[in-house]
Formats: structure tokens, sequence, C-alpha cells
């Protein structure tokens, strides 16, 4: 295959999608003509290639992935009680959170929830229902009743799209009102705003104002007005 996202592989070889992320970056990893960016792996473009002029121009979402994350991880605190979508920047999030950080994770993701598992202080929760591989989440027409007594003081939602006039956007109607719900129940709600999603519109909106916070790499030029307006607080490295 030309390339497959890091959720498909663990799907079918039914592990965590981290365990495919440490073997992709393990030494034995060197033997096969494959690299990882942005999510997904691919084969290796061979840098001796006679015709450089054909290489694709390499892929820029890893390091903003990882720019992204970081500054995720650091708002987390211990106490924290804090609810995580389904989006793939959650492995690299939870993986940058400082070990001693002792805190509950909520998600309905299945891969998130196996990450969350590997941090030696978390307590992992993971809301039931129908399993639905393609968005990697668990369905339930009705939340467990004591989703309803929880209090999240985090929320990370990382959207589909975003735009100055038609808000934050997803593809599937299912998230939006579940992240509506989870929402209602949050203290301070980031939305993580990778440069992919900017000037973007998906098919389901939330509003800008239910949100407290954006993560960004830098500073989200197209939607700063709406921020400002808003009274977003914006967090970036730039």
């Amino acid at each position: 295959m030309d390339k497959i996202h890091l959720r498909e592989i663990a799907r079918l070889l039914e592990v965590s999608e981290m365990t495919i992320r440490r073997d992709i970056n393990s030494p034995a990893a060197t033997n096969f003509n494959l690299e990882s960016y942005g999510g997904f792996v691919r084969k290796s473009i061979d840098e001796t290639s006679a015709d450089l002029a054909l290489k694709p121009a390499k892929q820029n979402s890893e390091p903003e992935e990882i720019s992204l994350c970081h500054i995720a991880a650091k708002q987390v605190s211990t106490g924290d009680m804090v609810f995580f979508d389904n989006s793939d920047y959650n492995n690299e999030i939870i993986s940058a959170i400082d070990k001693s950080i002792v805190f509950t994770g909520v998600t309905f993701s299945l891969t998130t929830f196996l990450e969350l598992k590997t941090k030696p202080n978390c307590n992992a929760v993971l809301l039931g229902g129908n399993y639905d591989p393609s968005l990697d989440v668990f369905k339930t027409d009705t939340p467990p009743s004591w989703f309803e007594s929880i209090v999240f003081t985090k929320l990370f939602i990382t959207p589909d799209g975003v735009h100055n006039d038609f808000g934050v956007t997803f593809k599937d109607s299912y998230c939006v009102s579940l992240f509506n719900e989870v929402i209602k129940r949050s203290i301070d709600k980031y939305l993580i705003c990778p440069k992919t999603a900017m000037d973007s519109v998906a098919a389901y909106s939330i509003n800008f104002g239910h949100f407290d916070f954006i993560i960004a790499s830098e500073s989200p030029v197209a939607i700063i007005d709406t921020i400002t307006s808003q009274k977003i607080g914006l967090i970036c490295e730039i």
C-alpha cells in the first residue's frame, strides 16, 4: 500500500496504536523501507534517488502534531478529570503527560483508552456501546447514569474543520452530540486547532463560544477576530 493509517494497522493486528508507533521507531524497523508521518505509515522515499525532482514535498504535520500535543499535555494537572475525543492527536498528548501526574481520563475511543492505560497514575475510563471501527468509538443511545454526575475539569477536542463563519465543525453527528453533552459538564474546554483544519468546513458544527481556549502551533490568523470577539484564550508557541 502507498500509505495506511496507524489506527487501521492497530485494528488489523489487534494491538494498540502506541504499540505500532513503538515498533516503527524500534531498531528492528530499520530493516524495512517504512516511515511514519502525521498518523500514517508509508513506504520510505529513497534519499539517494537520482531524480529528486520527483520526490514529494516533505510532510510537516508530524512536527506540528508534537508541538500541539506537548502544549495540550502541559495543561493536565494532578486531580484532573479529563475527557479525550477520538482524534489522532491523543496518543501524543497522553504520552507527553508527566508520569507523576495523577488524573482520570475518560474517552469513547478504544485507541485513546489503550493509551491512557499506559500511564501509571491514570484512572482510564471507557464509555461503552457498539463499536464503530471507522471512527474508533463506542456509540450508545443513552450514556450511562454515572456519566451525568461527572464534572470534567479539562476537555480536549480536535475538530475536522475550523472556519470563521461556520465555527467548529465535525464529520460525524454522533460525535457532535456527545461533545455537546460533555461540554455541558466541563470547566476548561480546549479546542486543539491543527493547520489542516483551518478554513475547512465539515457537516456538523459547534459554536466557538463553547470553548475557553484554543491550542495552536502558531497564531491562527484566519480566525483571530473570532477568538478575540468570543474572548477565547489562545495558547501557542509563537
